[in-house]
């Protein structure tokens, strides 16, 4: 009966440190909606098609914002986004993959 007792205690601390250990070693350090994706890269303006703007990713891929406000609108701007990726939506530009900008900031 004690050894049973004893086995019970064990099995107890170990779940619990292994639920400590996940939840302290698997958190993130920006919490980040579903559907959505960080993006750094480079504002760049492009005068065919009428003229706009896109983003250059850090990552390799080019992103055309539907809704980059005027503050924003520099060529050569360093930015940081938070952005939902826009699925099934067509372009007049042809370039990039459409986001709508959640959250965005200038970094350095």
């Amino acid at each position: 009966m004690i050894r049973i007792r004893k086995i019970s205690i064990l099995v107890i601390i170990f779940f619990m440190l292994g639920t400590f250990f996940s939840l302290v070693l698997c958190q993130e350090s920006e919490v980040v909606p579903p559907r959505t994706k960080v993006i750094t890269g480079t504002v760049r303006h492009f005068s065919e098609e009428g003229g706009f703007y896109g983003i250059e990713g850090d990552d390799g891929e080019n992103y055309k914002p539907v809704n980059l406000s005027a503050s924003f609108q520099r060529d050569g701007l360093k930015v940081k986004i938070m952005a939902r990726i826009i699925r099934g939506k067509l372009l007049t530009q042809g370039w990039g993959t459409p986001v709508e900008i959640l959250d965005i900031e200038a970094r350095r």
